[in-house]
């Protein structure tokens, strides 16, 4: 009977270590499963909160843009108006010039001539552009000529700002690569 007993006490011993196996199997499988899923969640998260950045550094990218943009209008337009006076104030000094010339010529040929004193008909010519309008001239291509080299420093830090938005993007993806891959064969 003591063998009886002591085979009976082995059977529920091993029948409790079987239930214990089996809680333990479950549970594990239940922790695999919350794993996975939290994992997944994860992964989605990190996926959208890339793509916000990206977003965000294509939004700043392009109000950088609309910024040069307004600052070489507002440029633009200060010497388009310089431009325009410019114009308008040639246009009178030609007119000036030309009227001081014809009135100089009227009065020379008026002139009598006197002692043997011979005329000699040559056209009268002033200086189109005094020393004042040529500084201004200088002014306004040394203006131009800063735009200029402003414009070009912005299109390197734009070409450089898409080159860094490439380079964090590629990154992203083979990070997203090998934690998909980790998943997988997890």
């Amino acid at each position: 009977m003591a063998a009886g007993e002591a085979g009976h006490h082995f059977k529920m011993a091993h029948n409790r270590l079987m239930q214990w196996r089996f809680v333990n199997a479950r549970s594990d499988a239940s922790r695999r499963a919350k794993g996975a899923v939290a994992q997944s969640v994860l992964i989605g998260a990190w996926a959208a909160l890339s793509k916000l950045q990206t977003s965000v550094a294509q939004k700043q990218l392009q109000l950088h843009k609309e910024k040069l943009g307004l600052k070489i209008n507002t440029i633009l337009s200060y010497q388009v108006k310089l431009l325009n006076r410019w114009n308008d104030s040639d246009r009178q000094h030609a007119a000036a010039l030309s009227t001081t010339r014809d009135s100089l010529q009227s009065v020379v040929c008026r002139l009598p001539l006197i002692e043997g004193a011979k005329v000699e008909k040559t056209v009268l010519l002033l200086p189109q552009n005094s020393p004042r309008w040529l500084s201004e001239e200088k002014s306004l291509l040394e203006e131009g000529s800063e735009v200029l080299s402003l414009i070009s420093s912005f299109q390197l830090q734009e070409e450089s700002l898409k080159c860094h938005l490439i380079q964090l993007n590629s990154v992203r993806s083979i990070e997203h690569l090998q934690a998909r891959n980790a998943i997988t064969t997890a």
